[in-house]
């Protein structure tokens, strides 16, 4: 809080996919309001406005013509907050919080609590707190049916119970706020929890790259608690910490910096040992999928393919789907149909693909969903290649990207497009403008070929 409020300059960049789902979450608040339709709009287009928003909301909330409130602004006891929707209850109000999620967590329920009480302490009376979600369950039928498609989860007597709670909490964060300078904080997983910090970069810049505290094999408040007595470098690492395998290929990569990997379980993967060069396909598929269904039959976040690019017998394709019933029949045929049988799969991470393919049934025939299934049998990734062959880098693998495997097998370098922009890109061009992103699902096809072809070398050494 105190570097949010007093350094913000020190907050990590944002990532295309963070951005993604904060739009995703607004989308969600936008479209709910369609459950309490008629409302008015108190939210703020920028910080500036906060004060004339709260002006506005206080006289919305006095007008008993006014039925139903968006984006409400309040503020007491120093905080700051805007709630999604309220509904007058006769001299009450109902109050509810969306969420973008298919589920509810713990730190939703907090949120709702916080506001809760500053609009409790603001004078409101609440007769009901509410959060409102997505139903992962819900199939589209004809048109959209919003009361089906979300989910009400009442959190008043929740909220209720934490007042005093919440209220200790904001005086300890205002104490933490007058402080001369940033708090005094180890780090250790809470940076991690719920969610990760936004200034990781900053509070971990004196911690070494290649510190045991930064091995995903070793997380655990006792690591960080040795790391305070002993000190970050690698070498301090107690050996009673390394009672993996895992673990000590990681720690093996931090040391030497270079890629380890179980020289047992590279030769006995399957996918390297009967690699056959004219039946290996490496593919690269783009997939989105949309909180709001987009067709009958669909639920929430449905995946449906942006594009494949598929390297077959030193030949590149390239396929662009729309995302309706037309491409999951495209994906079919150009899987079942317009390949041969018994062809192995490549893909940097098949994630995607297996779930387009599940999502898919609904829309192609028996014939296909049963080709389909005995093809997942020979579909593969670098991913899950990697964990086959217990794979590590000198860097934290939770997060490694395909270009970071390829730089340190091979030390050949592949500029790869991030995928969320590249997937955002293909959706907003046209049919004839889509081609002119073949380059950039090449280039992942040639890492991963290279990637893989690296390592099915390794057998033969």
């Amino acid at each position: 809080m105190y570097l949010n409020k007093k350094r913000p300059f020190l907050r990590d960049k944002i990532s295309a996919a963070q951005l993604a789902k904060f739009k995703r979450g607004t989308d969600i608040g936008t479209i709910a309001q369609g459950l309490f339709p008629g409302g008015i709009n108190c939210k703020p287009a920028s910080p500036a406005q906060y004060e004339k928003k709260l002006v506005e909301t206080q006289e919305a909330l006095m007008n008993r013509a006014v039925k139903i409130i968006y984006e409400a602004v309040f503020q007491y006891d120093e905080v700051l907050i805007l709630l999604d929707i309220l509904v007058r209850d006769g001299d009450s109000w109902k109050a509810y919080e969306v969420k973008s999620s298919r589920s509810i967590s713990e730190t939703y329920i907090m949120d709702a609590c916080l506001q809760y009480y500053v609009m409790e302490g603001c004078g409101l009376k609440i007769s009901e707190m509410s959060l409102i979600y997505v139903n992962e369950n819900y199939v589209m039928e004809e048109e959209i049916e919003l009361s089906s498609y979300f989910v009400f989860q009442p959190v008043t007597d929740k909220a209720r119970s934490m007042k005093s709670f919440i209220s200790e909490e904001i005086a300890r964060s205002k104490q933490t706020l007058h402080l001369d300078n940033s708090p005094s904080i180890p780090v250790g997983l809470h940076c991690f929890k719920p969610y990760t910090c936004d200034f990781l970069g900053h509070c971990w810049k004196n911690i070494p790259e290649n510190s045991f505290v930064r091995m995903d094999t070793l997380q655990h408040e006792a690591l960080f608690a040795s790391a305070y007595e002993i000190g970050f470098e690698l070498e301090k690492l107690p050996e009673h910490f390394l009672q993996t395998k895992e673990q000590q290929l990681q720690f093996t990569a931090f040391k030497q910096q270079k890629a380890m990997w179980d020289l047992e379980a590279i030769q006995k993967a399957d996918v390297l040992n009967t690699y056959d060069a004219e039946n290996t396909a490496f593919c690269k598929m783009i997939a989105c999928h949309y909180a709001m269904p987009v067709m009958q039959g669909t639920k929430p976040y449905q995946n449906f393919a942006v594009a494949v690019g598929i390297r077959f017998q030193g030949k590149d394709t390239f396929h662009y789907f729309s995302q309706n019933a037309s491409g999951y029949q495209l994906l079919s045929y150009l899987f079942t149909e317009s390949m041969p049988e018994d062809i192995t799969y490549v893909f940097d991470d098949d994630t995607a693909f297996r779930s387009c393919i599940e999502d898919a049934c609904k829309f192609i025939s028996d014939r296909q969903n049963t080709v389909f299934q005995r093809l997942l049998g020979k579909v593969t990734s670098i991913r899950q290649l990697g964990k086959e062959i217990r794979l590590f880098l000198p860097v934290n693998m939770q997060n490694t990207s395909l270009g970071e495997i390829l730089r340190y097998l091979t030390g050949n370098e592949i500029k790869l497009k991030d995928e969320t922009y590249l997937q955002q890109d293909i959706l907003s061009a046209t049919a004839d403008q889509k081609h002119k992103y073949d380059g950039a699902i090449k280039a992942y096809l040639e890492a991963s070929e290279r990637v893989f072809l690296f390592l099915q070398g390794q057998i033969e050494r």
